[in-house]
């Protein structure tokens, strides 16, 4: 249906990190806060593991991204680039962040390359490299700050999925709109409001509505 509307979601970004960030954010309110739950708390109980799921994270995404262009070709290929060029972006971001902050962590440098590859998801068959770079960093930003104020949100999200997830697709979702380029993929693109049609913005907030 969101196809046919027109809006634009290459390896979904839409209705796969939108759908799991607002169900983990409605099932945190609904099941409430562990009985040990400590808001100020960042620490991983497993760094070895953390940073292997990470690493098999971007691997497995590499597939998940490359796969829906549905064949072994130069789109393929593209969205292969820009999906790792995401999470590199991701992680350079939240890791200078974290040094700008002077305080900066194994755990964090794991979520960084997660947000890249959420935001890029809907877009890397739409957009060239050099967006795909700016979609992964708008994001991170946002949700970096987002984090760091958590604890003053009422809701227990563990795995901060609502954030990483719902933002990060939102976010992307969004951008999609904003920077896609037909050229890039002429049978099922379109042109983004940066590529002077700006009805796609539409199209991609009427995507992001009906996810949520």
């Amino acid at each position: 249906w969101l196809k046919h509307l027109g809006t634009l979601d290459f390896a979904g970004g839409t209705v796969v990190h939108i759908l799991s960030g607002v169900s983990g954010l409605v099932a945190s309110l609904i099941l409430g806060k562990r009985s040990d739950y400590d808001p100020h708390s960042t620490t991983a109980h497993n760094l070895p593991f953390t940073i292997l799921g990470t690493r098999l994270l971007w691997v497995g995404w590499s597939g998940f991204n490359g796969g829906s262009a549905n064949g072994a070709d130069g789109l393929a290929a593209l969205a292969l680039i820009n999906t790792n060029a995401a999470a590199a972006t991701g992680l350079v971001t939240w890791v200078v962040l974290d040094a700008i902050r002077g305080h900066v962590s194994i755990s964090g440098a794991c979520v960084g390359p997660i947000i890249g590859l959420v935001a890029v998801t809907p877009a890397c068959g739409f957009v060239q490299p050099g967006w795909a770079l700016l979609i992964a960093f708008i994001p991170t930003v946002i949700i970096y700050f987002l984090l760091l104020n958590k604890h003053h949100m009422h809701f227990d999200d563990a795995l901060d999925v609502a954030i990483v997830h719902g933002c990060g697709g939102i976010t992307g979702a969004f951008l999609t709109g904003l920077f896609a380029e037909k050229s890039v993929n002429p049978i099922n693109g379109a042109d983004g409001a940066f590529y002077g049609r700006p009805i796609q913005l539409w199209y991609q907030i009427a995507g992001i509505l009906t996810a949520i």
